[in-house]
């Protein structure tokens, strides 16, 4: 009786399943609403096209911005193209509500699928995670007009990818050129003031500081310093180096590749080799000068390693004060033998 229930069960089934029209058993209509002009979705299997939205119109290709992106990738990363990067954290919020192609924070991809991406009108987010990615990027949110101003230059054939981070290994000196601290303490005091006439008051009785905050100067001849110094050595993938533009706390993770290297550093930072403004400013508040001037942004100043053995007559050639803040380990980054007691400055904290 058992098996008779089951064929009759069986072939119920079947006749059902018959009589239902091919498009009720397979919706290839995305459930999501298409925001763009047109579209159409490929089974790369059978090459069938399964959607289909007005995919014959014509519309304007891919922006100016994105067509530089991709003939930058290709002049200098053409037999890469099937390397991966990991979109950034931030990018899927940055790009909300702008077009774009659904390419998500954390989700992997080739440098090759982000080309083809790129082609389109929308996929912004491939644009600026590839850019991110291979220059170390610009990211930042505000509500009032951002403008973002890239200079375009050249590099020697001898280093073509410049000096990048990542390039440190075990027991590497770390090093900075310039100070740390003092734009983040201008900028501290210039907002107390209540006024005009308050704020250069604050500029006379803080002159460094504020300075440092108002009228910063990149030491773009210590970085191209550094450059010649790599190239006669023949360790251009050996020394690295990076603006200090969010803090040191924020962006010596960045210059080690932390995440990726598991490396971190034993810093020193003692009171002693700190500005005089900058002390007198925590002899006030009771704040921490070292750790003050250690989540510093915006310095204007070099952060870089480079082996041991190098460093002496590296410091030499330099013409800014340059110091050796510690030395490269496994595990994470100490100032002063602590942990340090903030991560540093966060573009997208709330």
């Amino acid at each position: 009786m058992k098996r008779i229930f089951a064929l009759v069960l069986s072939f119920a089934v079947l006749f059902s399943c018959l009589l239902l029209p091919a498009g009720a058993m397979f919706d290839p209509t995305p459930v999501y609403q298409v925001q763009a002009q047109s579209a159409y979705i490929v089974n790369t299997d059978t090459n069938i096209i399964v959607y289909d939205k007005d995919s014959a119109k014509q519309v304007p290709a891919g922006g100016l911005t994105k067509y530089m992106t991709v003939a930058l990738l290709l002049t200098n990363y053409a037999d890469h193209l099937d390397d991966t990067f990991q979109m950034p954290f931030a990018i899927s919020d940055y790009v909300y509500n702008t077009n774009n192609a659904d390419m998500r924070s954390n989700e992997t991809f080739t440098y090759r699928e982000a080309v083809y991406a790129m082609l389109t009108r929308n996929a912004n987010e491939a644009a600026m995670g590839l850019a991110y990615t291979l220059s170390g990027g610009d990211l930042a949110r505000s509500s009032l007009v951002n403008v973002c101003v890239t200079a375009w230059g050249e590099l020697p054939e001898a280093l073509p990818q410049g000096l990048r981070r990542g390039a440190a290994e075990e027991g590497d000196v770390v090093f900075l050129v310039g100070s740390v601290g003092l734009a983040r303490l201008g900028l501290s005091l210039l907002e107390r003031a209540s006024s005009p006439e308050e704020a250069e008051e604050v500029k006379c009785d803080w002159p460094e500081v504020c300075a440092r905050h108002l009228r910063p100067k990149p030491l773009a001849r210590e970085g191209e310093a550094v450059a010649r110094f790599a190239l006669r050595h023949d360790a251009g993938n050996r020394i690295g180096l990076m603006d200090v533009s969010d803090g040191l706390a924020r962006d010596l993770p960045r210059l080690l590749a932390s995440r990726r290297s598991g490396l971190g550093a034993d810093i020193a930072l003692a009171e002693d080799i700190l500005p005089e403004e900058l002390l007198r400013f925590a002899s006030d508040t009771g704040v921490s000068a070292p750790e003050f001037a250690f989540e510093g942004g915006e310095d204007y100043a070099l952060a870089g390693t480079c082996p041991e053995a190098l460093w002496p007559e590296l410091a030499r050639e330099l013409n800014a004060p340059a110091l050796a803040l510690g030395r490269v380990r496994r595990g994470g980054i100490t100032l002063n033998g602590r942990t340090p007691a903030s991560a540093g400055f966060d573009h997208f904290a709330a």
